[in-house]
C-alpha cells in the first residue's frame, strides 16, 4: 500500500469516526456533518496535513467539526476553538465533551485575543468582516504565531468568474435563511489576502478548495519568512 494510499483509507475512518460524534444531535446537524465531510474538500485536505503544530486555535469554529477530526487523525490535539453562534458553540461543546484537550469557548473573532499558537485556523470566516476587522484579525493572528507555526485561511475568491458568482449568491442566500451571522457579505481577492499576509512578514502557498464543488474557495498556508513551508 502507497503512503498516499494509507494517508487516504486513515482520513476515511478519520470523517467517520468524526460524525458518529454528532449522533446526539438533531437529524439537520447530523445531516450537515455528512454533507461537509463528504463534499467540502477543506476536512480532508487539512486531514491529510496533520501533524499540525500545538497548540491549536481555530477561529469561527462553528461546530467543531475541523477540530473533531483532526484530534481523531491527532490523539491528544491541545486546541482553543472560538465561535460567536450560541448554537454552534453547544454542538462544538458536545461533540468534544470526551476531548479532555479540546476547549470551545464562545467569543467574537473581531476582539480576540490570540495566544501564543502553533496553528490557526481561519476557514470559511473572513468574509463575513469588513475588510478592516479582516486586515486586524489577520495581524493579530500573524503576531500570535510561533516560530514554526503555521496560519491556514480558506475563502471565496472574488475573481474566479462564474464560479465566485456561485458562491457568493450561495453565501448570500444562506445568511438570509438566518444560517451564517456577520456584519454583512464582503469578499476579497485571494492576492489581496495575500498581499496583507506578505506585509505581516508571512510566506504562503495556495491551492483551491472546491473539489468538485462549482465554488471558488482557495486555501492560503502562511508561515513566517525563513521558515519552509509544510510538505
Amino acid at each position: 500500500m502507497s503512503a498516499a494510499t494509507a494517508t487516504h483509507e486513515l482520513v476515511d475512518r478519520a470523517m467517520r469516526d468524526a460524525a458518529a460524534r454528532y449522533g446526539a444531535d438533531s437529524r439537520s446537524v447530523q445531516g450537515y456533518v455528512r454533507g461537509k465531510l463528504a463534499w467540502d474538500p477543506v476536512y480532508r485536505q487539512l486531514a491529510a496535513r496533520a501533524p499540525f503544530p500545538e497548540p491549536v486555535f481555530d477561529l469561527g469554529c462553528g461546530n467543531g467539526l475541523l477540530l473533531v477530526l483532526l484530534a481523531t487523525v491527532q490523539p491528544g490535539l491541545r486546541a482553543i476553538g472560538v465561535d460567536w453562534d450560541d448554537a454552534r458553540v453547544r454542538q462544538a461543546t458536545s461533540a468534544t465533551r470526551t476531548l479532555d484537550s479540546i476547549r470551545i469557548e464562545r467569543g467574537d473573532v473581531r476582539d480576540l485575543e490570540i495566544p501564543l499558537s502553533g496553528t490557526i485556523f481561519l476557514v470559511d470566516v473572513l468574509h463575513y468582516l469588513e475588510p478592516g476587522d479582516q486586515d486586524r484579525v489577520l495581524q493579530r493572528a500573524a503576531a500570535a504565531l510561533s516560530a514554526e507555526g503555521r496560519l491556514y485561511v480558506r475563502d471565496v475568491d472574488r475573481t474566479t468568474g462564474l464560479r465566485s458568482l456561485i458562491n457568493r449568491s450561495q453565501e448570500v442566500i444562506g445568511r438570509a435563511l438566518g444560517l451564517h451571522k456577520g456584519t454583512g457579505l464582503h469578499f476579497r481577492a485571494t492576492g489581496e489576502l495575500v498581499g496583507v499576509l506578505s506585509q505581516l512578514g508571512l510566506e504562503t502557498s495556495i491551492v483551491p478548495s472546491w473539489g468538485k464543488l462549482p465554488l471558488s474557495n482557495r486555501l492560503i498556508e502562511a508561515w513566517k519568512k525563513g521558515h519552509a513551508a509544510a510538505d
